[in-house]
């Protein structure tokens, strides 16, 4: 099974309601969405604000993610 077919899964649960789904799956992706802030931001806290920041909008629109087995790009934006 390919790693877009597990987001897809993932993202199916949590959209259900699986908070431990939700979790395997922002803990999965968070080096590169801290990857990202990094390169915009810089080392610092300001990075690592952007990511909780995206994380919390992560729990809070997970219901709005049209292509499961696209999350990661979903996240990082």
């Amino acid at each position: 099974m390919s790693v877009a077919a597990d987001d897809g899964l993932l993202v199916r649960l949590a959209q259900t309601g699986d908070a431990t789904a939700l979790g395997v799956l922002l803990s999965r992706h968070e080096a590169q969405m801290r990857a990202v802030a990094v390169s915009m931001l810089g080392y610092g806290p300001d990075a690592e604000d952007a990511v909780q920041d995206a994380m919390l909008v992560a729990v809070s629109r997970i219901g709005e993610v049209r292509d499961p087995a696209a999350v990661g790009g979903w996240l990082r934006t």
